[in-house]
């Protein structure tokens, strides 16, 4: 096979091949052969139609069709290692004319993973953010433990609403149509607290200034795209009656209390103590490292100079954009546009906030898959095991069944191995350049209490 490059812009590369005529002829034949093996024609046995009853049957073009779909994966397989190009999208194929007896022009265009330039690691400089652990911070996160374990009271006052308080509201709801009233929920009893952002304000609105014991209805139109089609496009009216006020009660700090949130694992105040201690110096030390490992990779990227190819900068804002759908559908309820409406946000400023955000991703990643050639990283088989183990320990699955999946799932077994190469990169990274510990006050995690039946053992 012959082959040479035409032109090359950017990440754009056109060759040129030739595909020799017996190469072609005998691809042909090969699938006559195939193509007689599954035909069912009256009067032939499937193996033994002629090529020529096959071609009146179903025409040369099908023949020849079917010839290039098992020739050309081979001549693309072929240019990628003669030119050693890595592709990050489907080449395009424009074909010469085909006619047995004659070679086969093929113009194939590529569009091929971008040359990268890096810096030299010994020059880049990571920063380690190092958070101390101290009797004030043990005392936040404690605070914070028994807020988040705090119960509902009834607040022993007579007065109307205000928009901080949180009301114990009892409910019935109806879709409206026309003259038409259709019962949806009967009897429903709920704390409502008013500040909550994802209450929709007219309810809030509605609920300030009430007194307890008052009854009122209010009507709600609803979004023609909203996820429960009983109600979509339509209005739904809630009859509504403020049966009194809640209050917070955040429980004291006793050893009573440290044995129920810990469910027994820590009897006393002091040991309640400890054990966030711990908790907050393991999430600290997880933190030094992830800031590490985040730098060093910021580092090398800022150092990197790499044209970024405009498909994948598209793809990944598309895909950027679906996530963001996928959650705002999932936590609102709401399609994108109406989303963007109700929330008085401008669409143009939010795709390119998001295409700011991939071309960040795209770089990172052609930059992190530049170093990990560069260093030759390669993940080995003992090492893809663990991996599995550990995702099916998370899981809660057998690793034989979780890897006879992934083996057989070539997609989700690249995506695994993609990952573990990238981790293996970044420690190759971060064990070549210049680390600087920084001491930091703010907030690092939202360090929890871990739960008795997943805390670690002494």
């Amino acid at each position: 096979m012959k082959s040479e490059i035409l032109s090359q812009d950017r990440n754009i590369l056109v060759i040129k091949s030739e595909v020799e005529a017996d190469s072609f002829a005998k691809a042909v034949s090969d699938a006559a052969r195939d193509l007689s093996r599954k035909a069912n024609l009256k009067g032939f046995r499937k193996g033994h139609v002629p090529r020529k009853t096959l071609e009146l049957f179903f025409g040369k073009e099908t023949l020849y069709q079917e010839a290039l779909e098992r020739l050309l994966p081979r001549v693309v397989d072929e240019l990628l290692q003669e030119y050693d190009l890595v592709l990050i999208d489907e080449p395009k194929i424009q074909m010469g004319t085909v006619e047995e007896g004659k070679p086969l022009d093929v113009e194939f265009t590529f569009e091929v993973r971008p040359e990268v330039t890096l810096p030299n690691p010994e020059s880049l400089t990571a920063t380690r953010s190092l958070h101390t652990v101290d009797e004030d911070l043990v005392d936040q996160q404690i605070q914070k433990v028994l807020e988040m374990n705090a119960t509902l009271h009834p607040l022993e006052e007579q007065r109307t609403v205000t928009p901080e308080d949180i009301v114990d509201l009892r409910y019935n709801s109806y879709v409206l149509e026309g003259e038409k009233q259709e019962s949806l929920e009967t009897d429903q009893k709920s704390p409502v607290e008013l500040q909550n952002p994802s209450l929709r304000r007219e309810i809030a609105e509605a609920l300030a200034g009430k007194s307890v014991g008052e009854t009122f209805d209010l009507d709600l139109p609803v979004d023609s795209d909203y996820r429960d089609p009983r109600v979509a496009g339509k209005t739904v009216r809630y009859s509504m009656t403020v049966e009194g006020l809640l209050q917070r009660v955040v429980p004291a700090l006793d050893d009573e209390t440290s044995h129920k949130l810990t469910k027994g694992e820590c009897p006393t105040v002091d040991a309640f103590r400890t054990r966030v201690r711990r908790d907050l110096e393991s999430a600290a030390a997880d933190h030094a490292t992830d800031s590490l490992r985040a730098s060093a990779v910021k580092a090398l990227c800022d150092g990197a100079q790499v044209d970024l190819p405009d498909s994948l900068v598209k793809r990944r804002t598309q895909e950027l954009r679906k996530d963001q759908e996928e959650r705002i559908k999932k936590e609102t309820g709401l399609e994108w546009q109406s989303f963007i409406q109700q929330a008085g946000l401008e669409e143009t400023q939010l795709l390119a906030d998001l295409e700011v955000k991939a071309r960040e991703d795209v770089k990172r990643s052609l930059v992190l898959e530049a170093w990990a050639d560069q260093e030759n990283i390669q993940w080995t088989p003992e090492e893809m095991n663990l991996e599995i183990q550990g995702m099916a320990k998370a899981m809660g699955v057998e690793t034989d069944r979780l890897k006879s999946f992934i083996l057989s799932n070539q997609e989700r077994f690249g995506e695994i191995a993609s990952k573990l190469r990238g981790r293996k990169a970044v420690d190759s990274l971060v064990s070549k350049v210049k680390v600087e510990d920084r001491q930091v006050k703010e907030d690092f995690a939202e360090a929890q209490v871990t739960p008795a039946e997943e805390a670690p053992h002494a």
